[in-house]
């Protein structure tokens, strides 16, 4: 980074991105009475349209019920997000809120100083109407489900449309004196029922920054800061300290400390108190606008993180006895024009970081925990995102408060790798189209306790499924070269790459290559889609092959009836709900059509 980096360049390239720490209050009806008013309503607009001009996403709601009298029926309201776009900048919150057109939610929101209304707790506490079994309930969002909550809080769970209703209403009218109790509004249905995709849990190691904008011209896996370990990233403490945990400095030096004796391929120093206070003048209600991205350029070249103590702009909602958001941690990053490579894979650039800690936070927690929290946000400014309880035990659970452990420092050293041994020296990645398969070659020039590779293959050079696994050489210093040859997947462009998997499980990957096939001309229509039972298809049915298969790479057989040169009908009764690509194979042609079974 160059050492006068320009406001007008920030706002040309730069990405912010917050973290959010969640704690849940005791009970819904602890909730009910913290927050403003309770709503049932349907998104009927998205108000979100890109342009040069940096805007928060929001959506205007139709509303259909206000349990506290808010709202008449059929009332517009708008809420608005902390994140949002332009075309050559981004800002994302982790752990906020996105709503869909077409769907129907119940929020619990509240107003702030400005007559401003959103969701209490971020994307927490937010739920969707869902229909199963002709009978309606109110489903955590999938963005509720992921957010961070402290350690030993309870899983978010389904509501029983009806029996929240009359709960609801019973208790608002007792002006909140009533007996709550969530076992009477409780769904006894898993969560996995509404979402198929929770049933697979979410790669160990995860990053900020999942995806670019489609100005980008592709996918990029995340963000990272370079230069690691050669060189530091300064951990500076605002003041003035935060009032309710005088100690906090000594305790952020106890974090660091942590985090620097736990990943060997970070540089973070710890600086203490910066010399200049940082003033934030809270445009939008946020501390960290312009006049912050000013004042961090020139904190070591813009190569540090702050931690801002107190809410300085209460851009975050106060705790309610102890309930509510902890702390939020992220970081900023370049755009799209200013990626760098890591492990064959794209990645943002970060720039500088923070953490922002509520007030009343230091009250709520002990030391250990506090100093916990730190860490878990300083964690975020370097880009790590959760990871999923079902992997074990972390400190990068969505959930406080568990110390660093092997999970974490696994992520992280995937990230920024510690000085040593290069597990694998690639060579290349050669992609070879043949009749009716593609050959998958790759070289390399040493191996150091490599246990095995994986083939990966993808329809679009983002989500990988692993379809071949052949044995590594362990130990090894000279070439070694491998090949697959792979007759299954062979649609108008394919993308390869191969995963290679150490004695201890860590990981790599090699540059992702792809090979392009002859599209068929032919037209297909596919209706009704999403189908249900028999899904119609219509095209130049003569001499063609047809095969089912889903997203994990299994291949159903297509039965066709009422078949004629242009026409048949599929049944699809038998498949489970989901996504489904039909591939219509002629010769060494192929075309790939989804459809989605209901």
């Amino acid at each position: 980074m160059k050492n006068l980096l320009t406001l007008t360049t920030l706002l040309l390239f730069v990405g912010t991105l917050n973290a959010s720490m969640i704690r849940p209050f005791d009970d819904l009806g602890v909730l009910t009475s913290a927050c403003d008013d309770v709503i049932i309503a349907t998104v009927e607009k998205n108000l979100f349209e890109l342009r040069d001009e940096f805007q928060n996403y929001s959506w205007q709601f139709n509303i259909h019920k206000s349990y506290k009298g808010n709202f008449s029926e059929n009332e517009k309201l708008t809420i608005g997000a902390i994140g949002g776009a332009s075309t050559r900048v981004s800002k994302v919150v982790y752990g906020e809120y996105h709503f869909e057109v077409g769907k129907t939610y119940m929020l619990f929101i509240s107003k702030n100083e400005y007559e401003v209304w959103k969701p209490i707790t971020l994307a927490y506490y937010n739920y969707e109407v869902q229909n199963l079994n002709n009978s309606e309930y109110l489903v955590p969002t999938l963005e509720a489900l992921s957010s961070c909550t402290t350690l030993g809080s309870e899983p978010l769970f389904a509501l029983n449309s009806s029996n929240m209703n009359t709960q609801l209403e019973a208790f608002i009218a007792s002006n909140y004196q009533g007996n709550w109790k969530d076992k009477f509004v409780r769904a006894d249905i898993p969560l996995e029922n509404f979402y198929p995709e929770l049933k697979a849990p979410p790669a160990h190691c995860t990053h900020l920054f999942g995806t670019a904008p489609s100005n980008c011209g592709g996918a990029v896996q995340g963000a990272r800061w370079t230069g690691f370990p050669g060189s530091a990233v300064e951990m500076h403490m605002n003041t003035p300290v935060q009032s309710d945990k005088t100690n906090a400095f000594s305790l952020a030096t106890n974090g660091i400390n942590n985090m620097t004796a736990n990943y060997g391929g970070i540089n973070i120093t710890d600086q203490g108190s910066v010399s200049t206070a940082f003033s934030p003048a809270c445009t939008g209600g946020s501390a960290l606008e312009t006049d912050f991205q000013t004042y961090m350029s020139g904190v070591n070249s813009g190569r540090a993180i702050l931690s801002i103590w107190d809410d300085p702009c209460s851009e975050i909602d106060d705790l309610v006895g102890c309930g509510g958001t902890l702390a939020v941690g992220g970081h900023f990053a370049f755009g799209c024009g200013s990626t760098h490579v890591h492990d064959g894979l794209d990645w943002r650039t970060a720039i500088y970081g923070y953490i922002i800690m509520n007030n009343g936070t230091g009250a709520c927690q002990s030391d250990a925990n506090f100093t916990i929290v730190l860490e878990h946000e300083y964690t975020h400014a370097l880009s790590i995102g959760h990871v999923d309880p079902s992997f074990g035990t972390a400190n990068m659970n969505p959930s406080c408060c568990n110390s660093i452990g092997a999970l974490d420092i696994s992520c992280l050293d995937y990230t920024y790798p510690p000085p040593g041994a290069v597990p694998v020296t690639w060579l290349g990645l050669d992609i070879d189209k043949r009749t009716t398969s593609n050959v998958i070659s790759w070289q390399t020039a040493t191996e150091v306790n490599n246990d095995f590779f994986e083939v990966q293959y993808s329809i679009d050079g983002t989500d990988f499924l692993t379809i071949h696994r052949t044995d590594g050489a362990g130990n090894k210093n000279d070439l070694s070269t491998y090949s697959f040859e792979d007759f299954d997947h062979l649609g108008t462009k394919s993308y390869y790459r191969i995963k290679q998997v150490d004695f201890d499980g860590q990981f790599s990957y090699s540059d992702v290559k792809s090979i392009t096939r002859r599209k068929l001309e032919t037209e297909v229509s596919l209706y009704p889609n999403p189908v249900n039972e028999s899904l119609n298809i219509q095209t130049d049915l003569n001499n063609v092959d047809l095969r089912i298969v889903d997203a994990l790479g299994k291949v159903y057989v297509a039965n066709l009836s009422n078949l004629s040169d242009q026409n048949g009908v599929m049944d699809v009764s038998h498949l489970n709900p989901g996504v489904y690509f039909l591939e219509i194979n002629r010769g060494s042609e192929r075309s790939i059509h989804t459809f989605v079974r209901k």
